[in-house]
């Protein structure tokens, strides 16, 4: 740690080498399934530009699906190079999913995900080192580079982890105009305030930012370089369409409420609950979901700090506290209050953890180095482990890619297969040779003939139900996907 301290550029590069290994070991997970139901969305609408420009639905901003297809096209020419070269054979026998069309979109999509949240180090590094110093900087980016949910979405071919890599960069920008008045700070944060917007719209959210570090800096002069504020939010506006410029074209379609084809629709499908459920929500995702997310550790130094930094009238920290407790006490309100709908809190999140870490760390300077071994063991030993977990499971088989592998080796045409949740669709399809059938014990009552009943659920399985044997249970121990139980179906029922 002490190497690493006095070290700046190697820190940081070694920061980010970490955060790029944690996110992309296990990134070809569930092949040949793709068992989260939004990342379709994600390549199927980048691989649609090839058709049109317009992506023909606004449920998502568009700036992802673009950067996306920049990447694919790129790939795709690199692709048929190698084929000039009559190189293919070579290559598909060392990575043979180069040619295997769509899986390696998916694998592009991920790492581009990944390599985006990844970087995301460097800006919350660089804000560090703005609003604090060097060590808080970099304790700072260290805490980002593990947070457990964070390296868990990095995974996947998603818009919230690229999302958060251009709010890095806002709030980067916006920490200068709280030390500045210097104009391309403010131009600067908005124009990344847009294209977080144009990535996801909740990263409009943080638009907030940058008014305020300049009230803060300007103090009571409130009128004082409005006009920069006003050419910062000119830029937000314009990042926004540059990233979604059919917004402005398909206008209508865009403003639209009553499908998800509409920019609209989001907040009408996210809801909302009364002041009274709000505040409920909130207590309770502090304890159980955002608690988890974050590795426990930092939230409770996150709302430690929070709770004595407007006492003590640090600047920098109340900074990051306003527009990240307003985010977080807005999206309680929702009815849908999911983990990914905090991301854009995290960055903040690893801003005032990292403070506290450096502070404490500093007024135990003269403290032995076993003390302060042991102090950062207590912070980041939890955290850490749950980020090297999260990273494990996605290297592990899936469960329901374990139950494809059963059913084909046992599995003959004339059985009837009956399964009973959605998270198995994937694998049921694959099966169309056969009588399948979505349903439960009252279906499979009804089969004539022999099969399987496939059972999914989060709770243990008897060996027998109704009269049925399991041949089969799956576990999710250490896995992704559901426990899974096998029953025979042996005749007329």
């Amino acid at each position: 740690m002490k190497t690493l301290l006095t070290s700046p550029r190697f820190s940081i590069a070694a920061v980010l080498l970490f955060a790029l290994a944690v996110r992309l070991v296990g990134i070809n997970h569930g092949f040949p399934f793709i068992f989260h139901v939004d990342e379709p969305a994600v390549v199927r609408s980048a691989l649609g530009l090839r058709f049109s420009p317009n992506p023909g639905h606004f449920d998502w901003p568009h700036l992802h699906f673009y950067l996306n297809y920049a990447v694919y096209f790129l790939f795709i020419k690199f692709r048929a190079f190698l084929q000039i070269l009559n190189l293919r054979a070579a290559v598909e026998d060392i990575f043979p999913l180069l040619w295997r069309d769509p899986l390696i979109f998916y694998v592009i999509s991920r790492s581009l995900s990944a390599i985006m949240g990844a970087f995301t180090v460097i800006p919350v590094y660089l804000t560090g080192k703005v609003l604090f110093d060097k060590k808080t900087a970099l304790f700072s980016a260290f805490i980002f580079a593990i947070l457990p949910f964070h390296v868990h979405t990095s995974h996947y071919a998603l818009i919230d982890v690229p999302m958060v890599f251009w709010l890095s960069w806002a709030l980067f920008f916006a920490a200068k105009v709280l030390r500045s008045q210097k104009v391309i700070n403010y131009l600067l944060a908005g124009f990344f305030i847009g294209f977080a917007a144009s990535t996801k719209y909740n990263g409009g959210l943080f638009a907030l930012i940058v008014p305020i570090a300049h009230f803060m800096r300007e103090g009571k002069a409130v009128f004082k370089g409005v006009g920069r504020l006003g050419l910062s939010g000119l830029l937000a506006v314009f990042g926004f369409f540059l990233g979604t410029p059919f917004a402005i074209i398909d206008f209508s379609k865009f403003i639209g409420s009553d499908s998800p084809s509409g920019a609209l629709w989001q907040f009408v499908n996210v809801g909302k609950v009364g002041l009274v459920d709000q505040v409920r929500q909130l207590f309770s995702n502090l304890l159980y979901k955002l608690s988890d997310d974050l590795g426990y550790v930092f939230l409770a130094t996150y709302l430690a700090t929070a709770g004595c930094a407007f006492f003590r009238r640090n600047i920098s920290l109340v900074f990051l506290l306003l527009p990240s407790l307003f985010v977080l006490f807005y999206v309680s309100g929702f009815e849908k209050t999911r983990s990914h709908y905090y991301l854009g809190m995290y960055p903040f999140v690893a801003l005032v953890s990292g403070w506290f870490v450096s502070v404490l760390l500093e007024k135990l300077k003269a403290q032995g180095y076993f003390v302060k071994s042991i102090l950062c063991i207590a912070f980041f030993g939890l955290p850490l482990f749950l980020a090297f977990e999260r990273t494990y499971l996605f290297t592990r088989q899936d469960t329901r890619s374990i139950l494809y592998d059963w059913l084909a080796k046992n599995v003959v045409k004339e059985d009837f297969l009956v399964y009973d949740g959605n998270d198995l669709t994937p694998v049921m399809e694959k099966f169309n040779q056969n009588r399948t059938k979505k349903g439960d014990l009252p279906d499979v009552k009804r089969v004539s003939g022999t099969g399987f009943f496939i059972k999914s659920s989060s709770d243990d399985f008897d060996s027998t139900l109704a009269g049925m044997k399991a041949v089969r249970v799956i576990k999710a121990d250490m896995r992704h996907g559901p426990n899974i139980a096998v029953y025979t179906i042996g005749g007329p029922q």
